[in-house]
């Protein structure tokens, strides 16, 4: 049996699959991990073991073939032919062999697969556009298992799990609004509690407000221009779940005044905001802190991050290591954000430790600058 580390890299799992090739160990697939399946010779899997082998790298993360394209197709192809018939429709005996590989098919064999592709797709970290399109077809066939969209409830929404959040606009303009309302409090409440994340949330939010646009009450807002029509916002309002039902990125900016921000910055980022939203929190931060944004509150704007210039970070007084994780930690910070972030740090005789390196982890840390990079202490890789 292969032995290796369940956090092994790629490369690592590469040169493993061809250490078993060449000591003949790729005919004992099966007690060897998924991902190790994944980057096995294809060529040499029989026709005899084709389907048991596909089933097993099935479960495997094939995210781990970001960077190897041709082998990802290489799968798709292998995987395809073990159904020896033609493939364009795919039955559940079909998508049940396929697993997560049904991930890299393209929309016309997912509208035209069996519906039971919905468990497959929910494996997916992403879909594609193409494949958006595709689940939406699905969705408003009422074939799936949840029925048609005027049918729906919020139990048939939530067992969509992150595929709700494809949703189109179109397709929620034909969802009961009571339902979709709730559906609403509850993709909300999930995300400040952070079982959701925030490309998935926004994700929603987009679609489903986009689905609202034509409505009276957002033809009467955009009548009336940037008059703040729905009422000044208040600590109360901002802890409603339906907070960005009500106010869009217009009335926000139009209805929220800068005391009341200053005071609940919290509760309004608690929110999944669409990036305009976040474009007017900022403005009206630059208001309240025209000579930078204090420490304190540098720790409530993890999801801005991405927003600011160098020259606003340059403002910035970053005197802990600990506000330094804090921003870092957020996915949003790009890579001018993580350096400059960290010089702010250093400036103020900060010192890069063991703790913020595994804090900045990843990636992030071929984000740093060569000179960042040169005062690490040695003892701090131990």
């Amino acid at each position: 049996m292969v032995t290796y580390c369940p956090n092994s890299a790629p490369a690592q799992l590469s040169c493993l699959a061809n250490l078993a090739a060449r000591q003949g160990l790729q005919e004992d697939f099966e007690f060897h991990p998924p991902n190790l399946l994944l980057f096995y010779n294809l060529s040499q899997v029989s026709e005899a073991n084709c389907r048991a082998f596909i089933h097993h790298a099935a479960q495997g993360d094939t995210e781990l073939l970001a960077n190897l394209p041709n082998q990802r197709v290489a799968l798709q192809h292998t995987a395809l032919a073990c159904l020896g018939r033609p493939h364009l429709q795919l039955s559940a005996s079909d998508l049940g062999l396929l697993g997560v590989l049904v991930c890299d098919m393209e929309a016309p064999q997912i509208v035209t697969s069996d519906p039971h592709v919905l468990k497959n797709l929910l494996r997916c970290p992403r879909l594609t556009f193409m494949q958006t399109t595709a689940l939406n077809t699905l969705l408003a066939s009422g074939k799936t298992q949840i029925g048609p969209p005027g049918s729906w409830n919020l139990e048939a929404l939530q067992a969509l799990g992150p595929l709700a959040t494809y949703i189109s606009p179109h397709l929620w303009e034909k969802v009961q609004e009571a339902v979709g309302l709730e559906f609403f409090r509850s993709v909300v409440a999930a995300y400040r509690a952070g079982q959701l994340n925030r490309r998935d949330a926004v994700r929603f939010i987009t679609n489903f407000l986009e689905s609202k646009a034509n409505s009276v009450s957002s033809r009467l807002k955009r009548r009336t221009g940037n008059a703040c029509v729905r009422g000044n916002i208040t600590a109360a309002t901002l802890h409603d779940d339906l907070f960005l039902v009500h106010y869009d990125c217009t009335q926000l900016e139009s209805c929220l005044g800068t005391r009341v921000l200053r005071a609940n910055l919290d509760p309004l980022l608690q929110h999944p905001l669409p990036a305009e939203c976040q474009r007017v929190v900022k403005a009206k931060l630059a208001q309240i802190y025209p000579h930078g944004i204090p420490e304190d509150q540098l720790h409530l704007i993890t999801s801005l991050v991405y927003l600011y210039s160098l020259a606003e970070i340059g403002q910035w007084n970053i005197t802990s290591g600990d506000t330094v994780m804090v921003l870092l930690a957020s996915d949003a910070a790009l890579e001018n954000q993580t350096e400059a972030v960290l010089q702010k740090y250093l400036d103020h005789n900060g010192k890069v430790t063991g703790a913020l390196l595994v804090a900045i982890g990843g990636s992030r840390l071929c984000w740093m600058s060569l000179k960042q990079i040169q005062i690490i202490q040695p003892s701090e890789f131990r």
